[in-house]
């Protein structure tokens, strides 16, 4: 009868140890897999906002034209305002200031203007883009599948 009840208890102690062990060896892969399936969850939700951003930010630049575009390339180089005076574009100051005030009027750019002079009669307008534009508009100006309006050079063919 002892060695029964002992058989029994070496069973039931055996069979505990083996799910232990499965247990042991199986439990880090399922929580893992669980851990990455929540990662995932969040990190979509954390790219909503960013593709949200990069979608207005593209409808932006496609209204304000290749030469809204060309200014808001020259203006992620400077964290800073910048003078209107300082802005080198390569098209005539009367496209520059239309350009500017589009860029201005659609939200693009913020502008800030200043009287100066004698009896401050002339005004001084400084320029920039809005910290939070810099990253996604460095994106979707400077990467080749993103880029907008940019002229294709096709290759010559060898005819």
């Amino acid at each position: 009868m002892l060695y029964a009840v002992l058989l029994g208890i070496l069973i039931f102690l055996s069979g505990w140890g083996i799910v232990f062990i499965v247990s042991f060896a199986h439990g880090p892969v399922a929580l893992d897999a669980e851990n990455q399936r929540a990662i995932k969850a969040l990190s979509q939700k954390l790219e909503l906002p960013d593709k949200a951003l990069a979608a207005h930010l593209r409808r932006l630049l496609e209204t304000v034209g290749p030469k809204g575009q060309e200014i808001a390339r020259f203006l992620l180089f400077d964290d800073d305002e910048i003078a209107y005076d300082q802005i080198k574009v390569s098209f005539s100051n009367e496209e520059k200031s239309e350009s500017l005030q589009l860029c201005t009027d659609e939200g693009l750019l913020k502008a800030r203007h200043e009287p100066y002079g004698p009896y401050d009669m002339m005004i001084r307008s400084f320029y920039w883009l809005p910290s939070g534009f810099r990253p996604t508009l460095k994106i979707l100006l400077y990467r080749p599948e993103n880029a907008l309006s940019l002229p294709s050079s096709r290759p010559k063919s060898s005819n």
